[in-house]
């Protein structure tokens, strides 16, 4: 099976079956990973900032005021986000993320 991307997506014919609702997907996928990119710099920055504070604590205060704030995200991938913000900081899971 070949792998999704955007170049597979845009080939979809507008007719086929749920063609919208693969490029919906894909896209919010992108989205996603783009904020996890986003995140990371940003908590790298914190983490110069305030050396005294954990990462875990600053991926959690993260966490957080995007729950308070609401992104908007379909179910799970606000979770998804920070999950993988923890995996790319090597550091440990904050307990709010711990299924």
């Amino acid at each position: 099976m070949s792998r999704l991307t955007m170049q597979t997506v845009a080939s979809l014919p507008q007719d086929f079956p749920r063609a919208d609702l693969v490029r919906e997907v894909l896209s919010n996928y992108e989205m996603c990973s783009e904020l996890v990119a986003q995140i990371v710099a940003e908590v790298r920055k914190e983490q110069l900032r305030s050396p005294l504070i954990s990462t875990p604590e600053i991926v959690e205060m993260r966490l957080d005021l995007a729950r308070r704030f609401g992104w908007g995200c379909f179910p799970g991938e606000l979770e998804w986000i920070f999950r993988n913000v923890v995996r790319e900081l090597g550091c440990d899971m904050p307990s709010s993320l711990v299924p």
